[in-house]
């Protein structure tokens, strides 16, 4: 089985557009509290609209240390800055369904479930030693997922975490925070001077707004009062002032307060047990709403039909009445909605005007596509009046219909190149969720759509690191749906076969099997090619080679007989490759090896390179070249990393650990494998491969000892990225260095293998003098001597000069 983790990763804050406004209290308040010691738990509560995620949000910036806050500087408890181990923002609006929480968290922080570890202890294992903060936004419909947060805090001690909710969590040690409305101006002395009308937080936020709006707006004597009411009527909630203000390009303050003033009674008209002001922002929406024109009226409520955000492709395909045509240029046969009438205005400019009067926001897409979403609150109130006018089930009918046609236009495994694809849909993730949720809760008349939507999404699900996520979603489809041997229910089966095997599930075997039987009885040779390649992987996994073998074998034989496979035959070509790794026959297996890589890298494909090109290194470094390792993992394709599907990138620390190992660096070994476990969790690897980490592993702790090596084991597990990276160019410049030449041109015996430039380098080190007083005595750039050095330190083991020097005076060299 071929399986690397996620790297880990820093801070990643949505960026706001918009400032935030009167907030200087609570900010202070919520930070001051977030840096005591003994408070790991907080929660932000509130009504909707009144500002939780904003605030949240902005005081994760201050303890990030954001320069863009203002500050300039992080915050910092009794141990230093606050969160120097990462901080990561996790959105559950989009989340339906509590049993997926673990999943969404897993995939902000990369992590992935293996035959090892669950979900969730993956999850305690990545944070495990990190002082680190979680920022859980919009908690108050997935609180049966709450005791997640109990378990992770009380694995991972130096975690915090800060959740916005309208409700608290009710959990053990949890300090809750009411996020109170916006400071009002008193209306009890009107008219007041106008200094002290516009300094209340409130209006400050509504005269912003009003600016965005209309660039030439300023609060005057003649407005401001009415201003005041205004602010005093929307109950100083932040999301309905900005609603209103967004309308002074249309209507003056006076003309707002006036349409506000007919619609007072239905203010205090809600449900007695909802809160007041969740009552008070219902209608500011329901206001808003109806300043649209009908036509904008139609688009708001069909859009809030997406969950996390849309396209405006998206939008033409769903809101504009094409149905599935508007991702795959193809009609859905089985989903078929009657469209409702036509918009008269195009669905551009529709989107458009909601963004411009703030019912919407743009937000950056994976691959430079702009898109949109509504805040939650706004869109709740758009799937309220979209069921109160008929046509909710029509359009989640043809919101599933287009995310079948997006699935079938990105399926992501047969590409050559997934990376896109894999991002394209990890983007629609919350819609794909949301289709999949509605077709299964629809019952037997959906079932088919429902096999047919998880069959199309197994490539994503396996490339994009969901493998429990997808094998639920792909079994309770096999399960629902007749079990008439369709080309669908083959291909669901054998996705469900390959991410059981990714997970360690028992039942991969029986998926595999089952998909088997159906692509025979069907005659299909492609099906029967790939089911054979998962019994294969499953005999790789346990080292039976030769059914390993057979079965590659047979499934390479099928899918010659094919056309435009050569993805499909590069990646059969490197498993056999491992497989006569097993077996021993390093010769096979280096020429299958380079055949694949060579083959994948002719037409294109980077993952079968990256697979193919991490296990050359791995036998260059036991054949005892390191050099050559070096050069083939600098080959390694980049691209993986950048696009979020570098769960199957081999695991690049623990590679360059081995090849430490090989160069003599014993402790830099040591501390990759360390690094390599922070970053990597949820690592596990086949049995080749593992060996050599074993054999690696072995020699740099005979080298050191155990207790040398547990301690540059933590220090590497503790090791920031740009840390890890800068550790790993040192490795690679070591193993990329020319052997030092002799009088008679043979390799010269110097100690740690350094060179005659490196020993006159470290002599002039050892004598204390600088980086550039060396460059100057030698007659080289100031970069030379750095890389100089950090060979030095590499081949020496030294963590730093003054070992280096200490390093020199044991070998007679200063």
């Amino acid at each position: 089985m071929v399986l690397a983790v996620p790297n880990a990763g820093g801070t990643g804050l949505p960026a706001p557009l918009t400032s935030l406004v009167g907030r200087e209290r609570e900010i202070a308040a919520v930070t001051a509290l977030l840096r005591q010691c003994d408070l790991r738990l907080l929660t932000l509560t509130g009504p909707g609209g009144v500002g939780k995620t904003r605030l949240a949000l902005r005081v994760a910036e201050e303890l990030a240390g954001d320069p863009s806050t203002g500050s300039g500087q992080a915050l910092s408890n009794a141990k230093g800055q606050a969160f120097p181990d990462g901080l990561w923002f996790v959105d559950l609006a989009p989340v339906r369904d509590p049993a997926l929480v673990a999943s969404v968290v897993a995939g902000v922080l990369g992590v992935r479930e293996t035959a090892s570890r669950t979900l969730v202890a993956g999850l305690r294992a990545f944070l495990r030693g990190k002082q680190a903060l979680l920022l859980f936004d919009n908690c108050e419909h997935v609180l049966d997922a709450a005791p997640l947060v109990t378990e992770l805090l009380a694995a991972c001690p130096r975690l915090a975490v800060l959740a916005t909710s309208r409700a608290v969590l009710r959990l053990s040690g949890e300090h809750a925070f009411l996020v109170p409305p916006l400071p009002l101006p008193d209306l009890t002395d009107l008219p007041s001077p106008l200094g002290e009308l516009g300094a209340a937080p409130a209006v400050r936020l509504f005269v912003e707004r009003a600016r965005a709006a209309r660039a030439d707006f300023a609060l005057t004597e003649e407005n401001a009062a009415a201003v005041a009411r205004l602010c005093h009527r929307l109950d100083g909630l932040p999301l309905a002032i900005e609603l209103a203000a967004a309308r002074t390009a249309m209507l003056p303050p006076p003309a707002l307060l006036a349409r506000l003033d007919r619609r007072l009674p239905l203010l205090t008209g809600g449900p007695r047990d909802a809160p007041a002001r969740l009552r008070t922002m219902r209608d500011a929406i329901a206001w808003s709403h109806d300043l649209l024109t009908p036509d904008e009226q139609v688009l708001f409520r069909h859009l809030s039909v997406f969950a996390g955000g849309f396209t405006v492709e998206a939008a033409e395909a769903i809101a504009g009445g094409q149905g599935g045509r508007g991702a795959g240029g193809q009609t859905n046969e089985r989903i078929s909605p009657c469209p409702p009438a036509p918009l008269s205005p195009s669905v551009l400019d529709g989107v458009a005007s909601l963004l411009a009067k703030s019912l919407l926001y743009r937000e950056g897409g994976p691959v430079g596509e702009p898109r949109y979403r509504m805040l939650e609150t706004v869109r709740e109130f758009g799937q309220e009046r979209l069921a109160a006018n008929g046509e909710e089930a029509t359009l989640r009918e043809r919101h599933a219909a287009w995310c079948l046609a997006l699935a079938a236009r990105n399926e992501a495994l047969r590409p050559v190149d997934p990376a896109e694809p894999v991002a394209r849909l990890e983007a629609e993730h919350p819609n794909l969720r949301a289709a999949l949720t509605w077709l299964a809760e629809a019952g037997s008349d959906r079932s088919d759509d429902l096999l047919r939507l998880a069959a199309t999404l197994g490539g994503f699900w396996y490339l994009g690191g969901h493998e429990r996520e997808g094998l639920g979603w792909l079994e309770r489809a096999l399960a629902t749906s007749p079990t008439t041997p369709t080309p669908t229910r083959s291909e669901a089966l054998f996705y469900a076969g390959m991410m059981a095997n990714e997970i360690g599930e028992p039942r991969a075997a029986y998926h595999a099997e089952q998909a088997l039987v159906i692509a025979r009885a069907r005659e299909s040779t492609f099906d029967e090619a790939r089911a054979l390649s998962v019994l294969g992987l499953l005999a790789e996994d346990r080292g039976d080679w030769a059914a390993a073998e057979e079965a590659f074998g047979a499934s390479r034989r099928l899918y010659e007989s094919k056309k435009d496979l050569g993805w499909a035959l590069s990646l059969i070509d490197h498993h056999l490759g491992v497989v006569a790794l097993g077996r021993g026959d390093r010769a096979r297996a280096v020429a299958l090896l380079e055949a694949a890589r060579a083959a994948a890298e002719a037409i294109g494909d980077e993952l079968v390179p990256t697979w193919s090109l991490g296990y050359l290194a791995l036998l260059a470094c036991e054949e005892g070249d390191p050099r050559r390792a070096a050069g083939l993992l600098r080959r390694l394709p980049r691209r993986t990393s950048e696009h979020g599907w570098q769960d199957h990138h081999l695991p690049f620390q623990a590679t360059a650990a081995v090849l430490a190992s090989a160069v003599g660096a014993a402790e830099a070994a040591a501390r990759l494998f360390g690094a390599a476990t922070a970053s990597h969790p949820d690592w596990a690897v086949g049995l080749p491969e593992r060996t050599f980490h074993d054999r690696a592993a072995a020699t740099a702790r005979r080298q050191l000892g155990d207790g040398a090596y547990e301690a540059a084991w933590e220090a590497g597990y503790r090791l920031r990225p740009g840390e890890v990276k800068a550790e790993i160019e040192r490795v690679l410049a070591a193993a990329e260095a020319p052997p030092p030449a002799g009088r008679d041109g043979g390799a010269a015996r110097s100690p740690a293998g350094l060179s005659a430039r490196e020993i006159e380098v470290l002599r002039l080190v050892a004598a204390g003098h600088t980086n550039r007083e060396i460059a100057a005595a030698l007659r080289v750039s100031h970069r030379t001597v750095h890389n100089h050095l950090a060979h030095i330190l590499i081949k020496t083991d030294s963590p730093n000069r003054t070992a280096a020097t200490a390093f020199a005076l044991r070998h007679g060299l200063a």
